[in-house]
């Protein structure tokens, strides 16, 4: 796991394979989902959520 990444690290941009999870700080939900989309990238996505509907919604909006 990484921590600490930004959007600009080659990490967050380029597809690695192998059990690669970054971690990227966000403000708010939609910060999150272009965070999440700022990549030509994304086998798979993933989302953690104490809020079920939050985390549906949040869903719905990645491309991966």
């Amino acid at each position: 796991m990484l921590v600490n990444v930004t959007p600009d690290m080659e990490i967050a941009q380029q597809e690695v394979f192998g059990p690669v999870l970054i971690a990227m700080a966000f403000d708010d939900e939609a910060q999150a989902v272009r965070l999440a989309n700022d990549t030509r990238f994304g086998l798979a996505g993933a989302v953690w959520s104490q809020d079920v509907a939050r985390a549906h919604r949040v869903a719905g909006q990645l491309r991966a």
